[in-house]
């Protein structure tokens, strides 16, 4: 009898966190097995990035079948973060998730244990905005005095920009 297994964590020095999902091949059918698994924000090594943070758990809903000779994995990843707006920098909550988080793995490449932390990271990354905005119609900061332009007006007097370029402005292209 053969045992698969999903080990989540990140590596930090000496110590490796690991969630241990069992699946053991054997027992699998064409018929999909469903796993569900909370993992702990920390999974996503956000640590270090001054713009997003984790918020909450990382949820884990997945189903897996044999395929001929490959394992599919199949389900959903979600979790809640906190982005700095791209506009006026001020933190706000959403919700992140990848309802077609998808991977197949061929029998004979599957090293026991699989490690799928990878894989998790990527799909929740994959989500991520380029231009994170607190909300459509953030006005961001005063370029002058800074001054956060969602929660009061300033009395700032914002220069005009050289408009040589203000002829392709109307340009509808």
């Amino acid at each position: 009898m053969y045992t698969f297994a999903f080990i989540f964590g990140p590596q930090s020095g000496f110590t490796h966190l690991v969630y241990v999902l069992p699946i053991v091949i054997t027992q699998l059918t064409a018929e999909p097995k469903p796993y569900s698994v909370e993992l702990p924000g920390s999974l996503l090594e956000l640590e270090d990035d001054p713009g997003v943070d984790s918020d909450g758990p990382i949820f884990v809903d997945v189903t897996a079948q044999l395929i001929e000779s490959e394992v599919l994995v199949r389900g959903s990843v979600k979790t809640q973060l906190k982005f700095a707006c791209s506009r006026c920098i001020e933190f706000y909550s959403t919700t992140m998730k990848d309802s077609s988080f998808v991977r197949c793995f061929p029998l004979s490449e599957i090293k026991d244990p699989l490690d799928l932390g990878e894989d998790i990271r990527e799909s929740i990354f994959l989500k991520f905005s380029s231009f994170p905005l607190c909300s459509p119609d953030c006005k961001g900061l005063c370029p002058v005095c800074k001054q956060n332009l969602n929660k009061s007006a300033c009395a700032c007097e914002v220069k005009q920009v050289d408009d040589r370029w203000g002829g392709l402005d109307g340009l509808d292209l």
